[in-house]
């Protein structure tokens, strides 16, 4: 590829198409096609798993001994042509021809002949070659552009002769084929380069960053199945927020695009996170051997980073592309991409110097994580609440009766947004504490009680006669439309007793109250967190 100006892209290039393999034989089929020159002999190229394609005439052709032929394509395009313009960062393209052979020795017998490109530099060599030509400018380079080929000189290994006999043999083929920059095949899982990448930077926290000096962020793994607090160095850090945000929806999508699934998505994805604790204490041991800088660790770090998808993503959104080359996904993330934030809630956690304010149980733990600013966190321990109400003894998780349940009980918290337990916050801090100098509201709920009698077989008999009950609260006014929307100002006697707890803990002079309170009202609301601090000591 190339500009040749004002616009216009020259798409000359030379492919191989190749027939279809015998299914008795394996052999490839013989083949014989006609082709004259000046007769027009579309080629339809096509980028894997997008809706696009783009035909362009043949030029010239030779034929191979194998049946095999030698493409060349002529033709051109404009830069901003919906082919181009509409493409994902994708660097896997298909082609096929658009006339068909005929199978030698087989009467009336038409293949197609096709094929497959890898444009593994698309994104750094025609990407910004394509908008070089949408400016009008010829090509920046004296040179064609094209599908590069992939290049096995010296690999990583042979350069280093890294010593890796002190892990067991399946780890030591697995990390010598990372090292040489061997790429996952299209068979395996697209999980496992994005396991493999997070293994290695939560070893190299674990294992070397009291003593680097290289600097580094925090980030709180709340997407990935075990939720703690690492350090990222900075240059990584971005993708791997980005990594670690898509990778449940990834592993899902996964699991539910593959042909046959013998165990439920739960059972997969602890197996999966087996492999990847698996992953971070064979990476722990080459630290051990061969340290935490230097030529083999550079190696390493490159080959994991190299070895991820690409990601197509913009600070601030919820949308995300992920690329595999042959595979590719679609995200919409539960919340917008926030670098900066991730790093402040991290930290954040991380100086948290006062978590025994709170109880442990699940309401406490709610509130601990909303006093912080970690929002997210909150969303995944009542994701986890809810799995263990609907699934309570860890059945198939893909039956459809819970697979019906759960989006259901989502939906509802989703709506109300952890209502009961502001709404008994809210109630158990002006009985505590009082107003503290806020405007209240006061409210009334009377409740009608009787019970109703029935048969053996479930028919109504009679009812009791009726009883009433009249409750009041007052609450800080602005809990009001929380309150209302929980729709009562009654609760639970363990809620209730959890709310004393904390609250006793606090006073009106308190900033950690003002702090709640604060991302309380945010957090009903969907906003982003009024604070995002530690839990402190005052």
């Amino acid at each position: 590829m190339r500009c040749r100006g004002n616009g216009i892209v020259d798409m000359s290039l030379v492919v191989r198409g190749v027939p279809p393999s015998d299914s008795n034989t394996g052999k490839l089929l013989p083949v014989s096609i006609d082709l004259e020159p000046g007769e027009s002999y579309p080629l339809r190229i096509s980028p894997y798993g997008q809706n696009l394609d783009y035909t362009l005439p043949v030029e010239w052709v030779e034929t191979f001994p194998d049946y095999s032929l030698l493409l060349r394509v002529a033709g051109s395009a404009r830069a901003d042509d919906p082919f181009f313009t509409s493409l994902r960062g994708t660097t896997n393209f298909s082609y096929q021809l658009r006339t068909p052979a005929t199978v030698t020795g087989r009467e009336n017998e038409l293949v197609w002949l096709g094929g497959g490109l890898d444009f593994s530099s698309f994104r750094e060599d025609v990407a910004p070659l394509l908008e070089h030509c949408r400016a009008g400018n010829t090509n920046p380079m004296d040179r064609e552009m094209g599908p590069a080929v992939e290049i096995a000189a010296t690999p990583m290994a042979t350069l280093l002769d890294v010593n890796l006999d002190f892990l067991p043999e399946s780890q030591r083929q697995s990390f010598r084929r990372i090292l040489e920059g061997e790429r996952w095949s299209s068979e395996s899982s697209p999980r496992l380069p994005l396991l493999t990448y997070f293994a290695f930077h939560q070893a190299y926290w674990e294992r070397c960053a009291t003593t680097s000096d290289v600097p580094m962020s925090f980030y709180m793994t709340t997407p990935l199945p075990k939720v703690r607090t690492i350090g990222i160095q900075d240059e990584d850090y971005a993708s791997f927020v980005v990594s670690a945000s898509v990778y449940p929806q990834v592993s899902r999508e996964t699991y539910d695009n593959e042909i046959r699934n013998d165990f439920s998505f739960d059972v997969v994805t602890q197996r999966f996170d087996e492999a990847m604790e698996r992953q971070k204490d064979a990476w722990l041991s080459v630290f051990a051997h061969h340290g935490c800088s230097g030529e083999v660790y550079d190696a390493f770090r490159e080959a994991v980073s190299n070895n991820l998808p690409y990601l197509e993503y913009r600070n601030g959104s919820r949308e995300v592309i992920v690329d595999f080359g042959g595979t590719s996904f679609d995200i919409r993330l539960p919340q917008p991409i926030n670098l900066e934030m991730a790093r402040e809630i991290a930290a954040a956690e991380m100086a948290s110097v006062n978590n025994s304010l709170f109880t442990r149980d699940y309401p406490g733990q709610i509130l601990r994580s909303i006093a912080v600013g970690n929002f997210a966190l909150a969303d995944r321990i009542e994701d986890e609440f809810i799995a263990a109400i609907v699934n309570p003894f860890v059945g198939n998780s893909e039956n459809p009766i819970l697979k019906l349940l759960k989006p259901l009980m989502e939906f509802e918290s989703a709506m109300k947004r952890q209502s009961n337990i502001i709404a008994a916050y809210a109630v158990g801090r002006m009985h505590i504490l009082g107003s503290c100098g806020e405007p209240t509201t006061s409210y009334q709920q009377d409740t009608v009680y009787w019970t109703e009698y029935t048969n053996g077989l479930g028919q109504y008999v009679s009812s009791s006669a009726e009883s009433r009950k009249t409750d009041y609260a007052s609450v800080p006014s602005k809990f009001d439309s929380i309150v209302r929307t929980h729709n009562s100002i009654t609760t639970s006697a363990f809620l209730s007793s959890q709310m004393a707890t904390i609250i006793s803990r606090l006073s009106c002079d308190s900033s950690i109250r003002v702090q709640l309170e604060d991302n309380l009202i945010a957090y009903f609301n969907g906003s982003a967190p009024a604070h995002i601090r530690p839990i402190s000591n005052d």
